[in-house]
C-alpha cells in the first residue's frame, strides 16, 4: 500500500518539476518501492539500476535528471508502514530535516539487512572502523581494561573557535578526558586513549558541528588536508575524495551540496579535477570554490586509501 501511494506521489513530483520520465524509469521506481516491502526483491539491485538510469550528462536528451530530494522521497515512501520501519519512513519523506549523515547510515543499514544483497559483509567491511579504547590514570599511569568500539565512521568534534586542522582534530580525538576512578590508586581523573585496530578502504569522517549546550551550529573553518596518514593499525595513506558541505546558519535547517574528485581517467583537458554537485546542477569546482568555508562548511568527508604497509 505504501509503495503504490509513494510511487504515485513520486511520479507527480517528477512530472511537475522535472518533466515526464521514461516508461522504463517509472517501472524501476515502482520496483524500487516494492523492494522495501518484499523480501523477494533486492533493494540494492533496484536502487543501483534506478540511479544508473536517472544519472546522465546534460547533453543526453534520452534521460532526465532527478533531484536528491526526489530520491530521498523514493526511499521514504517505499518504507512499509509498520513499527520497525516507521521512523525510517518519517525521516526520509521530507517531512523533517534530513541529515546527510543519517542518510549515509540508513543506506548502509538497508544494504546490510537486505537478504539478497550480494556480499553484504564486504560492503560493510569497506567502511568499517574499529577503535580500541583504553582508560589511563593521570596519577599512576595504570591502564584499565581496553574495549573495542566498532563503527562505520570516525566522529570528530569541531571546536567553537578556529581555524582548525582535520589531522590535528583526529589526534585530539585519540586522547579525551574521562571522569572515572582509577582501579589501582582511586585517583578521580583518567584520560581515555583511543587507537585504531581496524581502518577501511573508504574512510568516512563526520565533522560534528552541533553545540550541544546551545543547539546552535558551529561555523569554524576546518582545513582538510589532501592526504591523511595513519600509523595504526599499520602505516596507511588516504586521499581526499568527497566533501559534503552544509550551507545555513542553523544546525536544524539549511542545504547540502558536494565537492567530489573526478576519477583520474575522467579528467579531460581544461577540466577541473573536482566537480560540485548541488541537487541537479553539476559544474567544475575551481580551487577558489573548494576553499574551506566557501558558501558552506564541511560536515562529512570521504578519504580513500591509496597505499598501506603491513
Amino acid at each position: 500500500k505504501s509503495g503504490v501511494k509513494g510511487a504515485k506521489k513520486l511520479q507527480k513530483l517528477a512530472e511537475s518539476k522535472l518533466g515526464v520520465l521514461k516508461a522504463e524509469v517509472k517501472a524501476k521506481v515502482n520496483a524500487a518501492l516494492r523492494a522495501r516491502d518484499l523480501d523477494t526483491i533486492s533493494i540494492a539491485k533496484h536502487l543501483r539500476n534506478l540511479l544508473e538510469d536517472l544519472r546522465s550528462e546534460s547533453g543526453d536528451t534520452d534521460k532526465h535528471y532527478i533531484t536528491a530530494y526526489a530520491f530521498q522521497q523514493l526511499l521514504g515512501f517505499g518504507c512499509p508502514d509498520d513499527n520497525i520501519n516507521a521512523s525510517t519512513g518519517r525521516n526520509m519523506t521530507g517531512a523533517t530535516q534530513q541529515d546527510c549523515f543519517e542518510l549515509y547510515t540508513l543506506l548502509l543499514d538497508d544494504l546490510e539487512q537486505d537478504k539478497l544483497t550480494k556480499d553484504a559483509a564486504g560492503v560493510m567491511k569497506s567502511f568499517a572502523v574499529e577503535e580500541q579504547v583504553t582508560p589511563v590514570c593521570k596519577s599512576c599511569n595504570h591502564k584499565g581494561d581496553s574495549r573495542k568500539v566498532p563503527s562505520n565512521f570516525i566522529d570528530v568534534a569541531v571546536p567553537n573557535k578556529g581555524p582548525a586542522d582535520l589531522a590535528e582534530l583526529l589526534r585530539k580525538t585519540d586522547d579525551s578526558e574521562l571522569e572515572m576512578k582509577c582501579s589501582n590508586c582511586s585517583h578521580p581523573a583518567q584520560h581515555q586513549v583511543s587507537t585504531y585496530s581496524k581502518l577501511p578502504d573508504n574512510l568516512v569522517i563526520k565533522l560534528n558541528r552541533v553545540d550541544w549546550m546551545t543547539s546552535s551550529k558551529i561555523n569554524t573553518i576546518v582545513e582538510l588536508p589532501s592526504e591523511l596518514e595513519f600509523s595504526q593499525p599499520h602505516k596507511m595513506k588516504y586521499r581526499l575524495e568527497v566533501v559534503v558541505r552544509h550551507k545555513g546558519i542553523s544546525s536544524n535547517a539549511g542545504h547540502y551540496f558536494v565537492d567530489r574528485r573526478r576519477a583520474s581517467a575522467g579528467v579531460k583537458n581544461g577540466e577541473s579535477e573536482w566537480v560540485r554537485i548541488d541537487d541537479d546542477v553539476v559544474c567544475d569546482a575551481t580551487e577558489a570554490m573548494r576553499q574551506n568555508g566557501h558558501k558552506g562548511q564541511a560536515v562529512m568527508v570521504l578519504y580513500k586509501i591509496v597505499s598501506e604497509e603491513a
